[in-house]
């Protein structure tokens, strides 16, 4: 009840619980933290994202696909491993965080971000970013620079594809067809 409570007052005071988390960029960094619809933020999310591969070149990455079913897939690849289902289940968001929960077909330990505050930044305002509560957030506190905007674009995962409500369910059938390899968990 406490908790409906302060996301009412927060609503109506226009300021979102994610935005808590964003305090101590705040001075460096010109970041909101904002609740889109399901639609809006359904799409493919990715690190590094289309800003951050124009400037370095990738030998790894992961990806976050938000279907509007709100169902998503998290993967992993590399230049030696192919993309790869680390992580599926359901999501929500409330208060401007994104909350991840794994379904039963993960029988492996995940070691994923399950929350991230929802993001507008006004560098880069045309997409939302996510920004890992657990582990990324910390990491870009603590490793934020001389370059702020370098270092959100390496620790975010960035809108990368939208999905249309007539080719998500093909979307996430050809992710799952190309990225499904429980085998690969089976000694971890």
């Amino acid at each position: 009840m406490i908790a409906l409570a302060t996301l009412l007052f927060a609503a109506a005071s226009g300021v979102l619980p994610g935005s808590d988390y964003l305090v101590p960029l705040q001075n460096r960094l010109d970041l909101t933290s904002v609740q889109p619809s399901i639609v809006a933020l359904a799409g493919k999310y990715s690190n590094p994202g289309p800003d951050l591969k124009k400037l370095v070149p990738a030998l790894s990455g992961r990806d976050l696909y938000l279907f509007p079913n709100r169902t998503y897939i998290y993967t992993e690849w590399a230049d030696i491993l192919p993309e790869t289902v680390f992580d599926r289940g359901s999501w929500s968001v409330v208060g401007g965080v994104l909350k991840l929960e794994w379904n039963a077909a993960i029988t492996w330990k995940t070691s994923n971000e399950k929350q991230y505050v929802v993001i507008r930044y006004e560098e880069r305002p045309a997409h939302f970013f996510l920004l890992g509560i657990e582990q990324q957030l910390d990491y870009l506190k603590e490793n934020i620079g001389k370059d702020a905007d370098f270092m959100f674009l390496v620790t975010s995962l960035a809108f990368a594809k939208s999905f249309s409500e007539s080719n998500w369910r093909e979307i996430q059938s050809a992710v799952l067809r190309r990225a499904w390899h429980p085998k690969f968990f089976e000694n971890k």
